[in-house]
């Protein structure tokens, strides 16, 4: 190949990494869209291979360090620790979802390669929540935070949230590292697993992500991992019983958290392939499905609906929902 011709070749490959990694970082600062901000670096990955999916986690690991230090600045929030703190969790992510598409993993099924990426990224994630803990996380900071975000959320300010919820500054965020900390493998989990089949499905249909990616319809756990849910929640159980030390606890709920999670993917395949087998339109499965997700966003509901479709998998363990004949792993 001549240097023309790779410079040629490379070229669509440094167009999709700026732009995917450019519109990842403009998601994870809008907040509202943080939550899908590595669906654009995995259609990059998925689309126009590992080079490129590399190089957009890269360049939105850059937007997002930009976007922070500016909106820091602004709040008058600026300092160098903070700041290498501040976009560790998101880079961390991006580490993750560059190991979940590594090379080595190609012929192992998807759940095992997010449970190891999960865990390994959890690991890493831990040590900056600890970090945070130690050196960032005060009442004052609390306060400026939230009083910095409510004008762009439409909080009321951290003021009213504090006296809603009943407790002092301190208190609220010892409350809140704790849910972090309990939760930090399962949002892994689910970030990470869910940006990477979205991702791959978007990448088009002649791309190597749609072909490594079942239509969520066909998505089924292993049956064995029946006794890992089992087993997970039941370490929850003995956690809160027998009041076993904070790091045993967190890793009973980030294992329990993340087994439902699992499980509620397959309960949403086992709900929209009964849908297609009953001959639902279209646009009204999209409405259907519009609707759960708003749903999602309430506490109330979305526990509800979260636990309805977690059970719906859990039981297709036992009841072939989709394959008279059972579902085998």
């Amino acid at each position: 190949m001549t240097d023309q011709a790779a410079r040629a070749s490379a070229r669509p490959v440094l167009v999709v990494s700026l732009t995917a990694g450019a519109v990842s970082g403009l998601f994870y600062s809008s907040l509202l869209l943080s939550a899908v901000f590595l669906v654009p670096a995995q259609i990059a990955f998925g689309r126009a291979g590992r080079a490129a999916g590399a190089g957009a986690a890269g360049v939105s690991a850059v937007v997002i360090a930009i976007s922070l230090g500016l909106w820091m600045g602004r709040a008058g929030l600026f300092d160098p620790v903070a700041l290498v703190t501040g976009i560790a969790v998101p880079v961390v992510l991006l580490g993750a979802l560059i190991l979940m598409n590594a090379r080595f993993w190609d012929d192992r099924p998807e759940h095992y390669r997010l449970i190891a990426a999960a865990a390994i990224g959890a690991l890493a994630l831990a040590a900056v929540l600890v970090g945070i803990e130690r050196n960032l996380v005060s009442a004052e900071l609390i306060e400026k935070l939230f009083s910095a975000v409510s004008p762009a959320t439409g909080v009321e300010g951290y003021e009213a949230t504090a006296t809603v919820a009943g407790v002092e500054a301190k208190e609220f965020a010892g409350q809140l590292m704790a849910v972090m900390v309990n939760s930090c493998a399962a949002s892994i989990f689910m970030i990470l697993g869910g940006s990477w089949r979205i991702g791959n499905r978007l990448s088009g249909p002649d791309s190597l992500g749609r072909e490594r990616t079942c239509p969520i319809d066909d998505f089924r756990l292993p049956n064995a991992m029946i006794w890992i849910f089992l087993a997970s929640w039941s370490a929850v159980a003995a956690a809160i019983l027998l009041k076993v030390p904070q790091a045993l606890s967190a890793i009973a709920w980030n294992a329990a958290i993340a087994a439902a999670m699992a499980y509620a993917a397959q309960g949403l395949g086992v709900a929209t392939q009964l849908l297609k087998r009953w001959n639902m339109p279209r646009p009204l499965r999209i409405a259907m499905a519009a609707t759960f997700a708003l749903a999602l966003m309430t506490p109330t509901a979305g526990t509800a609906v979260a636990v309805a479709v977690a059970l719906l998998g859990i039981t297709e363990t036992w009841i072939p929902y989709r394959n008279p004949k059972g579902v085998g792993a």
